[in-house]
Formats: structure tokens, sequence, C-alpha cells
């Protein structure tokens, strides 16, 4: 446990100095070893804080997380920043949001980059550039980041598996859902449920919405293929069509993502009510507490009626105080397969057209997705119109 307010470690759930409730993690920071050029993930309390594991040498703090920069991404960089195509390639390139890091050094995107970007012409330039492109150096600077990391990776696996067995152990292993977004969470999730359980044979349910990444569908399918003995079911509203629902009542928006409950949460329901009709049945999740405000004032185990959007379940997540760079460190590690949309350069991989969708997603969308978007795109002007002619005939007397 630890206490926010005194940052000490503790067994207790409220602080021994200050008396106030403690938390479950423990915070970490990401630091930079200029020798070996990796990052290098430490808790803030821990006895050898600011040292190298791998060279002994001292280190500098760089951020609060961080992800990998695959070649497909830094290639994309090279051309926003006008510099020679794989001018970066042999460099150690992370990201956390829109802020890169090169060989540690930081370099800024803004927001107003992406939205004035010339998308046609970024387009032909990464086609023309993509095959002198290479993994080479990308797969030695990952495989110094998983060695520099191993302490860290143990003790991930160690209290990830150990929660998994605790919280199933109170459920039939019959009643046992992984739930499957396509994500790199979920992914990591099911990897470490079915590692903890012994268990190849639990039942996957991948919610498509419909408005799924191509490359989401694709990796849901390769996932179904390589784990031939998972139940792997797809929960998909095959009855409603998204653009017929936004033509009758408006696209969604951040206030109001109606699409949510429509094309996911329930179609899950309806899954989950076939499979277990009223039974409580225990779900894993790959919800993290770093993603979000909101996610964050989850709870690790969550039974509450008014917190599950689905009544029946009970839900937990395994990596609920995981770091993004904590997702890679397992994945590489384990050599786990996952979306190759995070190749691409999206840090977070759901609805094309999600309206929380951030400018950056919204500009690769464009580039990866250029029918879609431009379609998206003029959707919503149209709309966008249609509102004002109807505001102006009602306020007209």
């Amino acid at each position: 446990m630890w206490c926010r307010n005194c940052n000490i470690e503790t067994n207790d759930t409220i602080c021994p100095v200050c008396s106030e409730t403690t938390v479950e993690d423990i915070p970490v920071e990401i630091h930079w070893c200029v020798h070996c050029q990796t990052p290098i993930i430490q808790n803030v309390n821990q006895a050898d804080k600011g040292i190298c594991p791998l060279c002994g040498e001292n280190i500098k703090h760089l951020s609060a997380d961080l992800r990998p920069v695959f070649p497909e991404e830094r290639l994309l960089l090279e051309l926003l920043l006008d510099k020679e195509p794989n001018e970066f390639i042999t460099k150690s390139v992370w990201a956390a949001n829109s802020r890169y890091y090169v060989d540690g050094k930081s370099v800024s995107v803004s927001s107003k980059t992406f939205q004035l970007a010339d998308t046609d012409k970024l387009i032909n330039k990464l086609n023309q550039y993509k095959n002198d492109n290479s993994y080479k150096y990308f797969e030695m600077h990952m495989s110094n980041f998983v060695e520099a990391n191993k302490e860290r990776l143990n003790y991930l696996k160690n209290e990830a598996y150990e929660f998994v067995r605790k919280v199933a152990s109170k459920f039939d292993e019959e009643k046992i859902v992984i739930s499957f977004s396509g994500g790199k969470d979920s992914t990591v999730t099911a990897d470490i449920v079915v590692k903890a359980m012994s268990n190849p044979s639990l039942v996957h349910i991948f919610g498509n919405t419909t408005l799924e990444f191509p490359s989401t569908v694709k990796y849901a399918e390769r996932y179904r293929q390589n784990h031939p003995q998972a139940i792997f079911l797809t929960a998909r509203n095959d009855e409603q069509v998204f653009y017929d629902v936004c033509e009758d009542i408006g696209p969604p928006a951040r206030m109001m993502r109606w699409c949510c409950s429509m094309f996911k949460t329930g179609p899950i329901t309806r899954v989950i009510n076939s499979l277990y009709r009223n039974q409580q049945i225990l779900t894993f999740y790959g919800i993290r507490k770093s993603e979000s405000v909101s996610r964050s004032k989850y709870n690790r185990v969550e039974d509450d009626a008014e917190s599950v959007k689905i009544q029946q379940q009970t839900v937990a997540s395994p990596i609920f105080f995981w770091k993004d760079a904590d997702i890679w460190l397992y994945m590489f590690s384990e050599n786990v397969d996952f979306n190759d949309a995070y190749r691409l350069g999206y840090d977070r991989v759901g609805c094309w057209c999600c309206p929380n969708n951030t400018q950056r997603a919204q500009f690769l969308s464009r580039i990866y997705m250029p029918d879609e978007s431009r379609k998206w795109r003029t959707f919503l002007a149209t709309n966008r119109k249609s509102v004002q002619i109807v505001g102006a005939k009602i306020q007209s007397p």
C-alpha cells in the first residue's frame, strides 16, 4: 500500500503517519540510461533508484509513462519533422502522447502539425520509402529494454498471476469470461489469465462494434486461429447500421456516446445472457487506472450494481495498475502477438470514429483509413449544416 500524502509504503489501508487512506499501487517513473539507450521502469521508493541495472551508470528521469515507436511510425515522424527518411533508423525512439523521445531527447509535435499536414503527400512518401525501412535496430533496442527491466517484469507477472488465481477461485471456470477488444490491454489480460489458470479453453467475447479498425478485425481472427482451444465468441449488432442511426438521432458526441450501449454493451450483454442466463459470472477486463480520469475511479475488482454495466458480472482487471511501458514490456518479453495498428502509431485502438479520439488519432486515420475518414468527415459536415438549417427555421417567426 502507498500513502500519497506522505509518499511512503505501508502494509496498512490507513497511513500510520497521517491517517489518510492508502492506495494499492506504488508509483513508478520512467528513467533513461544514456549509455544503454533504453528506458528503465523504477518504483519511486526502490533502493537502487537512479541506477541502470545493466551498466550501473546513473540514469535520469524521463517521463511518467512511455510507449515504443515502431519503424512505421518512426518513418512518419521523420517526414512530419522534415527529416531525411529513415534518419532515425538506428536510434531508440519512444513516445508519450504527442511527445517523442529520440535517444532520450524530447521532440514535441503540436496538434496543429497533425491538423494541417498534407496527408496525401505523406501517403505517397510513406509508400516511397517503406521498403528501405527496417526492424533491425528497433529489435535491438527492444531487446535491451526487456533485459534492463527483467525485475519489473517478474514482479508484474507474479502479482498479476496471483491476483487472477485469487479472484478466479471464487467462481467455477465455466463461469469465467475474458473480454477481448483486440487492443493491447485486453490482449495482455487474455494472455495473463490463460497462463495463470493454465486453461486455454476459457470463453473469450470479442465485441465487434462494426466500427473497428480493419487491423482489429484481422487481429481478432488471427488470435482465434492461434488459440484454437479458446471458446471465441463475437458479439455484434447486425440489426442496426451506424450511419442510419446517426441520421435518425445525430452522431455520437463526447457527452452523449450512445454508440457504446447500442453497438458494444448491448450485443455483449445478449451473448452473456444466452450463455449464462441469470448466473453471476467473472469477467476479466483490460482496464487500467492510468488510461483516463474516469477509469482511475474504478476498483480493481468491481461487482457494485451501479458501477458494472452488465449487471450479472463481477469484473476484475489483472493489469489495473500497469503503465503503457509495462504492457509493452510484457508483450515483448512473452512474445505476444498484437494488433498491427500500434505499429502505425495509434496508442489506443477502439472505434475509428470515436468522438474521444485525439487530433493525432484522427490524423492517422486520414492516412491509414482514408476512405472511411473522408466519408465520416463529409457526414459530420453535412449533419452540422442540417442542424444549423433546422435551428434557423425554429428561431424564425
